[in-house]
């Protein structure tokens, strides 16, 4: 009895689809006209029929169509490359370097001590109005003058010394002016009453020039002038005959702005 040989089992590969056969297209692979099976036993080839009956002209005609296509290799659309791209540019207006940019300086710091002020009290005799305390455009109230002056006040003389030598010139170029005996040993002299004026006159005429403009004063023109710079507004007021006992005398006051001539 002659055994009957068992069929040999041979599994049918899946046909397949036609998204799979356009993506192998695009892979560059070629496409099988016929499934193929590989027996690992024998390696031989056998052709397995396939699922249907339908012929293989049909199957050729019905998956033509999908497989026809203008670029069969690369089926992405094409794109610009990116560094090709024209992008819309927008130009951004000059604006200068922050180091060129215009800055406020600030003033320099003053590292001065502070300043403390010389005058805290008046001399009601012979000051008033807002007067310098000392300090950088400091002032100290004392009253309000009553000559129109801003301020008047006792300070540093610029011009006692001149008006001093002025006095002594007097007593040696116009000894008539003054008493024969009385205080004649002395740099005071009495200054005869009938004289007072033409004293004070002489003085006032001998400080004048040389940078300083000296007059009379008009208010007491028998016992005082007044002297200024011809580059300041401070006039400085001296007695130059003194008061009760007339005797002479270079006694600077104060000094009152403005001058007044």
């Amino acid at each position: 009895m002659t055994a009957t040989p068992t069929p040999r089992y041979t599994p049918a590969v899946p046909r397949p689809t036609h998204l799979a056969l356009a993506s192998l297209l695009a892979l560059g692979c070629a496409i099988p006209d016929e499934d193929v099976v590989l027996d690992a036993a024998s390696d031989s080839a056998e052709v397995a029929a396939p699922p249907d009956s339908a012929p293989a002209q049909d199957l050729a005609a019905d998956s033509t169509p999908d497989l026809v296509m203008d670029n069969p290799v690369d089926t992405a659309p094409e794109m610009a490359p990116l560094d090709s791209a024209a992008p819309d540019t927008v130009t951004a207006p000059d604006v200068p370097p922050a180091d060129s940019a215009p800055r406020d300086t600030p003033p320099p710091m003053d590292t001065r001590p502070p300043c403390t002020p010389t005058r805290t009290m008046c001399n009601m005799a012979l000051e008033c109005g807002m007067i310098p305390n000392g300090c950088p455009g400091g002032v100290f109230p004392c009253g309000v003058c009553s000559g129109g002056e801003t301020w008047c006040a006792t300070g540093t003389s610029r011009w006692q010394t001149r008006v001093y030598n002025c006095t002594q010139q007097a007593q040696r170029e116009h000894a008539e002016w003054f008493d024969p005996m009385l205080f004649r040993d002395t740099s005071s002299w009495l200054v005869l009453t009938a004289q007072a004026n033409a004293y004070v006159a002489f003085v006032a005429r001998c400080g004048d020039g040389r940078g300083a403009v000296s007059i009379v004063d008009t208010n007491a023109p028998g016992n005082e002038v007044r002297v200024r710079g011809t580059d300041d507004a401070v006039a400085e007021n001296f007695i130059v005959r003194t008061y009760g006992t007339g005797r002479t005398a270079g006694r600077y006051t104060s000094g009152c702005t403005p001058p007044g001539f």
